[in-house]
C-alpha cells in the first residue's frame, strides 16, 4: 500500500525535488516523462513514517543519477531516449560463432586443433568422426555394441559447415595417401551427377 500511495504523489515529490536544488538536472519535457514512467522509483525511496498518518518520508540518494547526467547538469542523449514514452529496450543481440579462430598477428583464419584431431574431412566436403565412448568400459559392453563404436558417424550440413569455417584452406584439399582405409570413401557414389564412372 506504501508503494501504490508513493506512486501516485511521484508529480508532486517531483516538485519538492526541484525546490530541493536537484531539479535543475531536469529540463521541463523530462520531467513528463519521468513522471509518466515513473523513473522515480529507482532513486528515490518511500518510506512509510513513524506515525499511522498519510504522511510518508522521502530519502533522496543522488549517488544514482550520476549515470544518467554528465559533469555539466545535462541528461545524457541516451538516458533521453530512454525516457520517451512507449520506448522498449532493445533485446540483447544473440552472438552467431561465424569465424571461430583469427590469427593474432595478420589476423587470418586459424585452424582448431581439437577439429583436426577428433574429425577429419573427406575430399566430397564430408565430415566423420568415431563414435562416442568407443574406448569406455570396453569389458562391460557386449559384442554387438562394440560392433557398432567400430563405426564412424557422418556429420550433418549444419556441422559440416561449421568445420569447415574452424579449420584453414590446407585441410580442405584433398590428400592421397598409401593404402587409404577411407579411399573408398572421397567419393560419394550414391549421387548420379558426382558418380564416379572410371576406375
Amino acid at each position: 500500500m506504501a508503494c501504490l500511495q508513493g506512486m501516485r504523489t511521484l508529480p508532486s515529490l517531483l516538485s519538492n525535488i526541484t525546490m530541493a536544488g536537484i531539479g535543475h538536472t531536469f529540463t521541463t519535457a523530462t520531467k513528463g516523462a519521468v513522471g509518466s514512467l515513473q523513473l522515480l522509483r529507482s532513486f528515490v525511496t518511500v518510506r512509510p513514517a513513524r506515525s499511522l498518518g498519510s504522511s510518508f518520508s522521502t530519502s533522496l540518494q543522488p549517488q544514482c543519477l550520476k549515470p544518467l547526467i554528465d559533469s555539466r547538469g545535462s541528461i545524457l542523449p541516451g538516458t533521453l531516449q530512454l525516457l520517451q514514452p512507449g520506448a522498449s529496450v532493445q533485446a540483447a543481440v544473440e552472438q552467431t560463432r561465424n569465424v571461430t579462430k583469427f590469427n593474432y598477428r595478420n589476423g587470418q583464419r586459424r585452424t582448431s586443433k581439437a577439429v583436426i584431431k577428433r574429425f577429419m574431412r573427406l575430399n566430397c566436403g564430408l565430415w566423420i568422426r568415431p563414435r562416442s565412448g568407443r574406448a569406455k568400459r570396453l569389458w562391460k559392453k557386449p559384442d554387438h555394441i562394440l560392433q557398432g563404436l567400430r563405426t564412424h558417424v557422418i556429420c550433418n550440413r549444419t556441422q559440416s559447415k561449421m568445420l569447415d569455417k574452424m579449420v584453414g584452406d590446407y585441410w580442405k584439399r584433398p590428400k592421397y595417401y598409401v593404402d587409404d582405409p577411407y579411399e573408398p570413401y572421397h567419393v560419394r557414389n550414391n549421387f548420379l551427377h558426382v558418380k564416379k564412372t572410371w576406375w
